[in-house]
C-alpha cells in the first residue's frame, strides 16, 4: 500500500524490512525443535472414546452427503447381496441412468418394467435415486454418425475421467446426437410458459420422454401409487445428461444443450414441481472452455426474465474428477467462479469421484506406474482426501464411481474402481466380491464426515493438507489431515481441549494429548505419482482424522456488514478514491468495489497515483479457538505492467507494544492481475485478545488503465455462518 506521510493509516506501519513474518510460516519454522523436545505424543494402544463421542459409533448410518455410482441400473439390476452392501457402505444415494433408447424404442411406446425394479429395489433398501435421463433413441436421432465416427469415438482416451459403463445397447451414432424436433414447444399451445391444465406437446419427443419418466417415478407418481410406497418414496433429483462437455456422450452444440436442459426443466417441472433439476456432470477433462460457452450462451436468451423466474432453467450443478484428490477442490471451486461471474448461485454435486487400482485384480498389476491408477492403500487415501474436499468447498453430494468394479471403462479397460471387486456372476471381471481398503476408508468417511461445516484450509510449509469442519451437533471440530509431497511429515495442530481421539483411514481410533498447546502427528508420505508427464504426487499420504472438542465457538460474527447488504454502513474509507457498491457480485446482492471512479492523490509523493481503501476495527475475541478472516475477490486490471497497480490486505495491531503494527497478508505488488472470484483465508491467531484494524486496499498508479478490485462475503470467526459459502444450498 502507497499512502502519503502524515495520514493516520501511514502512522501504523512499520518498514517493509519490519513486516511480520504470515503466522501461518511463522508457526512452521520451529516443528523440528519442538518435535525433538515434545517426543512422540500418539498414544500405542487403540482406545475407543466415550458413547457420546461420534468416533465411538460401532454402526455407520446413512450419510445423505454421500452417494454411490451403480449399485443397480436398469439394464444389470443389483443382487440382494450387493444392494446389502451399499447400504451398510452408509451411501444414502445411488446414481444410475434411465437410458432413453432403452425406454422407447417405438414412437410413444415406453418400456420401464426394467427401470420400476432398479427404482424399487432402492425405495425397499432406503437408498435416494439420482437418475440421469440420457441417450436419444435412434427413432429421433438428429444426427447419425459415421463407422469411423464411432470407431474414432471409441479409441477416444477416457483418462482421467472416468465413465459411466458402456450404453448396452451401443448405438453412439443416435445415443449421444441432439434429439429431433428439440426446438419444437414445449406446451400444446405452442408456447414455452408451463401453466396449470396445460398438455406436453407431442411433437417434442424429448419433453414428452421427460414428462412421462417423471410423473412416473415421482414420489406420489404413477408407480408410488401402484406400489403403495409411503410418502416421499420415488425419484425426485433428475441429472440431464452425462457429461454434455464430452462429445462420446453429446454430440450435438452447446446451444442444443442449453435448449435439451430448458426442455427437460420445464417438462419435469410440469410433472412434479418439486424435483430437482440437476445439469449434467461435467468431465472438464476434454473441453474445459464447453461450460463457460454454455454460461454465455444461458446468458444471451432472449427472454432473461422468463429465464430467472425458472431458476435459470436448472435447480444444481453436477461435476465429475478422477485419480487426483486435489481435483474435488479445484473443479468445485472452479465451477462456482464460473457461475458466480455470471451472477448464479447454485448447489454443486459431485456426481463421480473415484480412482481405479493397478495393483489388485482386474488392475494391471505388473505395471505399477500405470497412468492415473493406484495401490489400494492410496485408492483409500483418495476417498477420504477427495471428499474432505469436496466438502470443504460446499460440495453438496458426493457420488464414489463405484461400488464394485463392474465394467469399469470397458470390458478390457482392466478398471478396478470398485469399494469392492465383482461378484462371480459379474458380466466383466468375475471375482469373490472381496472389499479393499477403500470400504474401510468409505465407512470411516461416512461415520466422521457427518453434519460438517468448513472452517479452514491451510497448507503449512506447502507438505501436506490442514482442513478443518465443524460439527456443531456434537460441538467438535474435526481436522483432516495428510502430507501431499515425498516425506513424512510431523504436523502441530493446535489443541482446544485436553485430549482428542485419531481416527485413520481404517477406522481405528487412538487418543492423544496435546503437550503445549499443540497435537502432534506423523503424517506418512506421499507415493503416488502415476500422473503422466507431470512429478506431482496425485494423492497424499494415508490421512487421519483429528476429533476434539471445541470448546466455545463464537457465533458472533465479528465483521459488520460482511455481505454489504446495508451498502458500506459499518466500512471506514480513505485514500483518494472513495470505495463504491459494487453490483457484479459473489451472490445476488451487492459488494465492496475498490478503484472505480480513479481520484488521483495530491501528494506529489505518489506521482499521479492514489488508494482506494475500506477497512474496519473490531477486538479479536481472547477465546476463539482459531479465529479466521475469510472473503472472496475478484480483480479486473487494463494495466499492463506487472506491479504498478495491486490489491492487498492488512492487520494493524492498536494493541501492539511500542504503537501500532501492521502485517500484511497479502503482499504489495503480489496480487494485480486479473482474476475470477477467489477464497482468501488466513488465521488471525497471533491477534486473539487485541484490538486490530482489518484493511482492504487498492493502489493504482494512474487512471489511464483501470484496476477494479471485488470484496465479497468477509467473515471473521470459526464457526460457519452464511457469509463464509453463501452459495452452498442457494439458488439463483
Amino acid at each position: 500500500m502507497r499512502e502519503p506521510a502524515g495520514t493516520e493509516l501511514a502512522s501504523t506501519i512499520s518498514k517493509r524490512g519490519k513486516t511480520r513474518m504470515h503466522p501461518h510460516r511463522a508457526r512452521a519454522l520451529p516443528v523440528f525443535l519442538i518435535l525433538a523436545a515434545l517426543g512422540l505424543l500418539l498414544t500405542q494402544v487403540p482406545e475407543r472414546l466415550a458413547a457420546q463421542d461420534p468416533a465411538a459409533q460401532a454402526a455407520v448410518t446413512p450419510n445423505p452427503a454421500f452417494g454411490m455410482c451403480f449399485v443397480t441400473s436398469a439394464e444389470d439390476p443389483a443382487s440382494s447381496a450387493r444392494l446389502d452392501r451399499a447400504v451398510a457402505s452408509g451411501a444414502s444415494w445411488d446414481r444410475f441412468p434411465f437410458y432413453w433408447q432403452n425406454i422407447e424404442k417405438s414412437p410413444g411406446q415406453y418400456d420401464f418394467s426394467a427401470q420400476d425394479r432398479a427404482v424399487a429395489d432402492d425405495v425397499a433398501r432406503g437408498l435416494k435415486t439420482l437418475a440421469i435421463l440420457l441417450g436419444t433413441s435412434p427413432v429421433y436421432a438428429s444426427n447419425m454418425a459415421s463407422a469411423d465416427m464411432l470407431q474414432a469415438q471409441r479409441q477416444v482416451p477416457i483418462w482421467p475421467a472416468g465413465r459411466t459403463r458402456p450404453l448396452p445397447d451401443v448405438r453412439i451414432a443416435s445415443a449421444n446426437s441432439a434429439p429431433a424436433n428439440l426446438d419444437r414447444p414445449v406446451f400444446s399451445d405452442g408456447t414455452d410458459v408451463p401453466g396449470p391444465g396445460k398438455a406436453i406437446n407431442p411433437d417434442n419427443p424429448w419433453a414428452r420422454y421427460v414428462y412421462e419418466t417423471v410423473r412416473r417415478y415421482k414420489p406420489g407418481g404413477v408407480l408410488a401409487q401402484a406400489r403403495g410406497w409411503p410418502a416421499g418414496a420415488g425419484v425426485s433429483h433428475w441429472e440431464i445428461w452425462n457429461e454434455p462437455d464430452w462429445t462420446f456422450f453429446w454430440s450435438g452444440s452447446v446451444e442444443q444443450y442449453y435448449r435439451l436442459l430448458k426442455v427437460a426443466y420445464l417438462a419435469a417441472k410440469h410433472a412434479d414441481p418439486g424435483c430437482t433439476v440437476i445439469l449434467g456432470g461435467l468431465a472438464t477433462y476434454f473441453d474445459p472452455d464447453w461450460f463457460p460457452r454454455l454460461l454465455q450462451v444461458m446468458s444471451a436468451d432472449p427472454n432473461q426474465a422468463e429465464r430467472a423466474a425458472r431458476n435459470h432453467y436448472f435447480d444444481a450443478l453436477a461435476v465429475h474428477f478422477y485419480s487426483r484428490s486435489a481435483d474435488a477442490l479445484d473443479h468445485t471451486q472452479r465451477a462456482r467462479s464460473l457461475l458466480a461471474a455470471h451472477g448464479l448461485n447454485k448447489p454443486i454435486w459431485v456426481t463421480e469421484s473415484g480412482v481405479p487400482v493397478w495393483n489388485d485384480y482386474p488392475g494391471p498389476t505388473e505395471d505399477p506406474k500405470s497412468p492415473y491408477r493406484a495401490t489400494t492403500e492410496e485408492q483409500a487415501a483418495y476417498v477420504i482426501q477427495a471428499h474432505a474436499y469436496a466438502l470443504y468447498s460446499g460440495a453438496q453430494v458426493v457420488f464414489h464411481f463405484q461400488l464394485h468394479d463392474d465394467c469399469g471403462n470397458g470390458p478390457t479397460a482392466r478398471d478396478a474402481y470398485g469399494l469392492y471387486r465383482n461378484e462371480a456372476s459379474a458380466a466383466c471381471y468375475p471375482s469373490d466380491a472381496a472389499p479393499r481398503l477403500s470400504l474401510k476408508a468409505y465407512r470411516t468417511a461416512v461415520a466422521q464426515f457427518r453434519g460438517l461445516q468448513p472452517l479452514w484450509r491451510r497448507t503449512p510449509a506447502n507438505d501436506r493438507e490442514e482442513i478443518a469442519f465443524y460439527r456443531p451437533q456434537t460441538g467438535h471440530r474435526v481436522t483432516v489431515l495428510w502430507a501431499t509431497q515425498g516425506h513424512d511429515v510431523d504436523a502441530l495442530v493446535p489443541a482446544s481441549g485436553t485430549a482428542a481421539s485419531l481416527v485413520d483411514l481404517h477406522g481405528n481410533v487412538t487418543t492423544v494429548t496435546p503437550q503445549g498447546g499443540f497435537y502432534s502427528i506423523r503424517l506418512p508420505r506421499a507415493t503416488n505419482q502415476n500422473l503422466p508427464g507431470s512429478s506431482e504426487y496425485m494423492i497424499g499420504g494415508a490421512p487421519y482424522i483429528l476429533i476434539e472438542s471445541a470448546g466455545r465457538l463464537l457465533s458472533r460474527e465479528l465483521i459488520y456488514n460482511g455481505r454489504f447488504a446495508a451498502g458500506l454502513d459499518g466500512w471506514l474509507d480513505m485514500g483518494s478514491t472513495p470505495p463504491a457498491l459494487g453490483t457484479s457480485c459473489l451472490s445476488e446482492g451487492k459488494c465492496l468495489l475498490l478503484g472505480s471512479d480513479f481520484v488521483p492523490d495530491e501528494d506529489p509523493a505518489l506521482e499521479g497515483g492514489g488508494n482506494s481503501t475500506a477497512y474496519q476495527e473490531l477486538l479479536v475475541d481472547a477465546g476463539m479457538v482459531e479465529p479466521t478472516l475469510r472473503f472472496w475477490y475478484r480483480l479486473e486490471s487494463e494495466e499492463t505492467k506487472p506491479g504498478e497497480d495491486w490489491f492487498e490486505l492488512l492487520v494493524v495491531d492498536l494493541d501492539a507494544a511500542g504503537g501500532p503494527t501492521a502485517t500484511y497478508l497479502i503482499q504489495p505488488r503480489t496480487t494485480y492481475q486479473s482474476c475470477k472470484w477467489t477464497h482468501a483465508s488466513f488465521d488471525l491467531s497471533p491477534w486473539r485478545g487485541h484490538n486490530i484494524r482489518v484493511v482492504f486496499n487498492l493502489y493504482q498508479s494512474s487512471g489511464e488503465r483501470p484496476t477494479l478490485a471485488y470484496v465479497d462475503n468477509v467473515s471473521l470467526n470459526e464457526r460457519l455462518i452464511s457469509t463464509i459459502l453463501p452459495l452452498v444450498g442457494n439458488r439463483g
